[in-house]
């Protein structure tokens, strides 16, 4: 309802307000374009098979394992992260062999589901992620969760076993796929962004440089900004 509810000057706004943390508050959006609860690689790819293009799995595999990718490292830096943090602090569990590799020589084994490899994972992981909340402009695309106090959710049986890592690696994996340049920026709203900024996820996606502190907001926030749902 805030974000059904939002008016093209709110939106802006948002925008503004969201890239605070990264020194453009004055940012004039040319437009800002606003869908909820967005699947966006699993549409983008069923359109492209539309138009007699084939998205392989191979081809979305590159994408992550290309020389230049942020995501090579993660299944390492999950266990770096876990290290640097004693025991008084919440911790992922260490990832298994097949969390954040992706080849077709490393296999996924999964509860009453057939064995796949994890290239094929990957694949299933994108096209099924789904995201709440997505405000776009032709220069960067802004990917939000609503969340309460819980915990984010973790899948051991996906190789993109984190909600938040994964939903930040569709979003940046698609824009490439697309061949755009926008830049990729995470948000996250809920009723107490104290309690969200102690959940591991979110300290991690901190930790990596792609979760501005900022940017966890509450919904007073976007009732103020101008989301008041009505």
């Amino acid at each position: 309802q805030h974000f059904y509810g939002l008016g093209d000057d709110a939106k802006v706004r948002l925008v503004r307000r969201l890239l605070k943390q990264l020194e453009e508050p004055h940012f004039e959006p040319d437009y800002v374009k606003i869908e909820l609860f967005w699947k966006g690689m699993r549409d983008y790819v069923d359109q492209q098979k539309r138009n007699n293009r084939i998205i392989t799995d191979n081809e979305l595999a590159s994408h992550y394992n290309d020389k230049n990718s942020e995501f090579l490292t993660l299944h390492s830096d999950i266990k770096e992260y876990n290290n640097r943090h004693d025991k008084r602090t919440e911790k992922f569990n260490n990832p298994k062999k097949h969390n954040y590799v992706v080849s077709d020589q490393v296999s996924v084994e999964r509860t009453n589901k057939p064995t796949i490899s994890t290239l094929q994972g990957l694949s299933n992981n994108l096209k099924s992620t789904e995201i709440d909340i997505v405000l776009e402009t032709s220069s960067h695309l802004f990917i939000g969760e609503a969340k309460d106090v819980s915990s984010f959710d973790a899948n051991s049986e996906y190789v993109l076993v984190h909600q938040l890592i994964r939903e930040y690696v569709m979003a940046s994996i698609l824009v490439r796929l697309k061949n755009e340049a926008r830049t990729v920026i995470p948000f996250i709203v809920g009723n107490s962004p104290r309690e969200l900024m102690k959940k591991n996820q979110v300290k991690f996606m901190q930790d990596q440089g792609w979760l501005k502190d900022g940017n966890v907001l509450s919904w007073d926030e976007i009732k103020k900004l101008g989301g008041t749902g009505q």
